[in-house]
């Protein structure tokens, strides 16, 4: 932007420009334009002549200039200084009249460019030399010959506390004994202030660079200064100065203080470690070693005549045949370990590789005496061994034991069944038969399971998980403990069952073993004439069955422990081994559910497990008993499901099945790439992909699905023909929502569908 500028003296012996200009009707024309400074602004007389002010210059600079044309015009002589386009001038307007009436006015212009630039100049060097002196971050001082300070900057009088600089004589005996000041050399020692730098370079004409100062005043260090001094000459008759610079220095003093501090405590600390520590360059020489490395490898000389020593030399320093190396391991980034024998005792060395900025700068070797650590872990090692030698032995044991109890279980069996055969027994007597029989075999069946306690230690106790009647089991459960509640007059309470059958996916032995154990502990540990309540609840897909008593009980702080073989209740009279309710805890887990108890002391306890209820079960409830068929209500119309599958047959039944019967909008693609772009251009809510198709298998389009933004969060389910665990393992492994088999289950196909559609995201 142009500026206007105060007027400055005219130099006449620059013409610049002479130019004319008269008013015709409401504008000023120029009639006339001469000069060099005419073309140093861009212009010829004919650019100007016949011209207007905005005709000739942008807005803001005509409006300006107009103003000047206007008073010319009312008859006043007028005067400005202006920048148009970089050019400085000085312009005048002169009006001439013809009678008492303006009828032309003739302006003329100096151009003073240069001049303005050297004033700018000018005033530059003196602001800059002023603001250098002032606000510089040393404080600055003139002494004269006869030690008075005769100039200084703003920061001097602040950091020495001189107020009046000029007059007052600062460096004289009684005014430092008067403001309490005393002059520190590096050390702390109070010097004469004839003994400051200032005053040597007055005296021998030295220069003096970065000599540490303390102020001290009435006791108390008030800085730490660095000074520097110049010899030069002041006045006419070049009188003896020095020019003194103080710069204070007190944080980086008081921070070396620390850092003093701080690596004498390290080092402090380092030599009281119980590690051996010696750190080297990149030139394998010993920079620093600690007293322990020292100790541990029984050097002689002392540690200072170690430092700086090439590492390779303290190979002759051991004893041969007293330390044994291994090859260096990895440990982490640039850190390698190693365990060495050394003077009868086991040593670790780790090797750690000082880096900067990927630059090497040397390696720290640490060596920690792990000779008592390895001792401890090869007791351990030995007590380990000892622990599965008596594992092993109580094992052996509960074998023997099944086969003691399996050899008169035998007869008991084998009379029974004779009694079952025998057609002289009456109704009533078949019954009898018809529990013993039931409850020997389930005998049996746990006196084969007897060692399912160290199968379970060794993680090879198996189960086969299938679809169980809860509420059969239970009440053939019930049966076999009924005389054990009989004779203590305990009355077995079941309530009312919700949903009739109850089916969940167990194993049905390990089912009975769980509820006959929690039956027989519920007997067993409550009083004469109590009594046991049997409850299920169903939460979140799972059963949850409640076996509550109304006898001894236990403290909270004894919830977790009933669950660890082999303990017995504190206090306790019932007899057992505590092993029953471990067996149930990991039973109970082997089959996907939870255990767990509350109790109170002589207010009985409520022993709970859960298991997961079965797809056909799942099913029943969403669809409370009606058919399939009867399901026409359409209300799964506003889910799209993709089937990617190549059997006509397959797609049929599907659509048949998902389509007309569930309402649900199907879409089939016959193979893996049309399913891949379908599902991107439709908005599917469920995919449900054939393994075996004819150009990609459903792996490959499972991992492209996968891989898009548009379809990675689309279940998927797998549809196969192939029904073998560990292939189905393995699909699920990789991501799969579900696994459907082929031949198809409808009852199956909907229960998956719709359980994943209802937690969907529409």
């Amino acid at each position: 932007m142009d500026d206007f500028f105060s007027i400055s003296q005219l130099d006449c012996n620059n013409t610049g420009m002479v130019y004319k200009y008269k008013k015709e009707g409401n504008v000023y024309v120029h009639t006339m334009c001469e000069g060099e400074m005419l073309y140093k602004l861009g212009f010829s007389p004919e650019d100007i002549a016949g011209k207007t002010l905005h005709e000739l210059y942008p807005k803001e600079l005509a409006d300006k200039k107009l103003e000047f044309y206007h008073k010319a015009w009312n008859g006043e002589f007028v005067q400005y200084e202006l920048n148009v386009y970089g050019v400085c001038s000085v312009a005048s307007l002169r009006p001439m009249f013809q009678g008492n009436k303006v009828v032309e006015v003739i302006g003329s212009c100096i151009d003073i460019t240069e001049k303005k630039r050297l004033e700018e100049d000018s005033r530059q060097n003196d602001r800059l030399r002023e603001a250098v002196f002032t606000t510089m971050s040393e404080g600055v001082f003139i002494l004269d010959k006869s030690g008075k300070i005769i100039t200084l900057n703003n920061n001097i009088q602040t950091k020495m506390g001189i107020d009046n600089a000029l007059d007052l004589e600062f460096f004289q005996d009684h005014l430092l004994e008067e403001y309490g000041i005393e002059i520190l050399n590096e050390v702390g020692e109070v010097i004469p202030y004839t003994e400051s730098a200032g005053f040597i370079t007055l005296r021998e004409g030295i220069s003096i660079h970065n000599a540490v100062y303390g102020i001290r005043q009435n006791g108390q260090l008030l800085m730490w200064i660095s000074v520097n001094s110049k010899a030069f000459s002041v006045g006419a008759v070049g009188e003896q100065a020095s020019l003194v610079s103080v710069r204070d220095i007190t944080v980086q003093k008081e921070q070396s203080l620390k850092l003093a501090e701080a690596y004498a405590f390290q080092n402090t600390l380092i030599n009281h470690l119980g590690s051996g520590i010696v750190a080297i360059d990149q030139n394998r020489c010993v920079k620093w070693m600690n007293t322990q490395f020292h100790e541990m490898f029984q050097l002689k000389d002392k540690i200072d005549f170690y430092i700086g020593k090439n590492s390779a030399d303290f190979n002759r320093l051991f004893l041969q045949g007293q330390i044994t190396k291994s090859v260096l391991k990895p440990e982490g980034c640039n850190r390698y370990s190693a365990e060495i024998e050394l003077f009868d005792k086991i040593i670790k060395c780790t090797n750690v590789q000082l880096e900067s900025q990927q630059e090497f700068l040397g390696e720290m070797w640490k060596f920690e005496d792990i000779t008592e650590r390895k001792a401890m872990e090869t007791a351990i090692l030995h007590a380990k061994e000892e622990a599965e030698k008596a594992n092993n032995a109580k094992s052996d044991f509960l074998s023997k034991m099944s086969h003691e109890l399996r050899t008169p279980l035998s007869g008991v069996l084998g009379f029974a069944q004779l009694l079952e055969i025998d057609p002289s027994l009456h109704a009533e007597q078949q019954d009898f038969v018809k529990e013993i029989l039931d409850g020997g075999r389930h005998l049996l069946n746990l006196i084969n399971e007897v060692l399912d306690l160290s199968r379970i230690e060794s993680g090879n106790l198996k189960a086969t998980i299938e679809e169980v009647d809860f509420h059969e089991i239970l009440n053939h459960c019930l049966k076999m403990v009924q005389p054990l509640a009989i004779e203590k007059n305990i009355l077995l309470k079941k309530a009312s069952i919700p949903h009739k059958p109850i089916m969940v996916s167990a194993d049905p032995i390990r089912l009975k073993q769980i509820l006959i154990n929690l039956l027989d502990n519920a007997i067993k540990f409550n009083k004469v004439n109590g009594e046991v309540h049997i409850s299920i609840q169903i939460e979140k897909q799972k059963l949850k069955v409640h076996v509550k008593d109304t006898g001894e009980g236990f403290a909270k702080a004894e919830s977790c422990k009933v669950f660890v073989p082999f303990y017995r209740i504190h206090g306790t009279k019932a007899e057992g081994t505590g092993i029953g309710l471990s067996l149930v805890k990991q039973l109970v887990e082997l089959m996907g559910g939870k255990v767990g108890v509350n109790s109170q002391p002589q207010r009985g306890s409520d022993f709970w497990f859960t298991l997961p209820l079965s797809c056909q079960q799942l099913y029943s409830m969403t669809t409370r008993g009606s058919s399939i068929a009867e399901d026409t209500t359409n209300a799964y119309g506003k889910y799209n499901v993709l089937y990617i599958e190549d059997n006509e047959a397959n797609v049929l039944l599907m659509e048949k099945l998902l389509g007309q019967w569930l309402g649900i909008h199907l879409i089939s693609a016959a193979d893996g790439c049309d399913g891949i772009r379908k599902a991107k251009e439709k908005d599917i809510d469920l995919i449900l992909l054939d393994l075996d198709l004819p150009d990609l298998n459903g792996a490959q389009v499972f991992d492209i699905l996968k891989e898009n933004n548009a379809t990675k969060d689309i279940p998927v389910v797998a549809v196969s023909a192939n029904a073998m665990p560990k292939d189905i393992q393995m699909i699920l492994s990789k991501g799969f929502t579900n696994y459907i088999t082929k031949p198809l289950d409808i009852h199956n196909i909907v229960s998956v569908v719709k359980g994943l559609l209802c937690s969907g995201r529409k």
